[in-house]
């Protein structure tokens, strides 16, 4: 985020804004873990709402569990923390138009959802935590 005039900040955007709300586990600098609601997506960056605080630049990798129908997809996606609100964090994609934001915003375009959320998604992110962590391991064994 640049800095305009007067200290006021200056945002860039690429891309329109996909208002969603999908629960997410975030991993800040590497080794603190949090959760929260991914409330808004496009191709450089997404809005997420958390009581866990993180300093502007910090390294994030947040964690999206959708269901391709079959079985639950795990996708991780690196970003930084680009600003700082009350309601969440800002972050910008470290690398543009990342597989799973083109995937939610082709979805939004198309109006033919490929992808729904899953049952832990649908529930508000109930028992998000461990499909998280059983996509994670299936992850890691199959490595």
């Amino acid at each position: 985020m640049a800095r305009g005039r007067g200290g006021s900040s200056v945002e860039h955007r690429w891309g329109e804004r996909l208002d969603l709300h999908i629960p997410v586990r975030l991993l800040i600098a590497g080794t603190e873990r949090a959760h929260g609601y991914l409330n808004n997506i496009s191709i450089s960056g997404a809005f997420v709402s958390t009581a866990r605080a993180a300093p502007t630049g910090a390294r994030i990798d947040l964690e999206i569990l959708l269901d391709d129908g079959s079985v639950g997809a795990l996708h991780r996606v690196a970003a930084h923390v680009a600003r700082i609100s009350r309601d969440g964090i800002g972050l910008e994609w470290c690398d543009l138009a990342p597989a799973v934001a083109r995937v939610l915003l082709g979805n939004a375009a198309q109006r033919t959802p490929r992808l729904s959320l899953s049952p832990c998604a649908a529930s508000h992110g109930e028992h998000l935590g461990q499909r998280l962590a059983q996509s994670t391991a299936r992850l890691v064994s199959a490595a």
